[in-house]
């Protein structure tokens, strides 16, 4: 579980790196600037605030070996989306190289 959420951190740590990249700026004001994208960005964002802050605070955490078993998956396929959505912003940012070194990073010590 905490390697779970060290690589959420990581993948957020790597997305805002590559927001500060001056000639990554331009490219990404573009894709920012899309209606679509803003749309399903608050989609996103109001699925991971609802799965992973506000649904264990109202409902309690995971009681049951059934139960954590079910938010363990849940973490484990949230992490994979956002580490496909980290690669998917990098080749649209035509960054060719950073996608293998985060690819093997993840599965080599998080066995994602």
């Amino acid at each position: 579980m905490e390697k779970l959420n060290l690589l959420l951190f990581t993948f957020s740590l790597v997305a805002i790196v590559m927001i500060i990249h001056r000639h990554h700026i331009k490219e990404l004001k573009g894709v920012v600037n899309k209606g679509y994208w803003k749309i399903n960005i608050a989609v996103i964002v109001l699925f991971l605030l609802y799965e992973l802050v506000l649904e264990p605070f109202f409902y309690g955490d995971a009681k049951t070996q059934e139960e954590k078993d079910k938010r363990m998956r849940l973490k484990r396929a949230i992490t994979a989306g956002m580490f496909a959505h980290v690669i998917a912003l990098m080749a649209e940012l035509h960054m060719t190289i950073s996608p293998f070194w985060l690819t093997f990073i993840a599965s080599y010590f998080y066995d994602l």
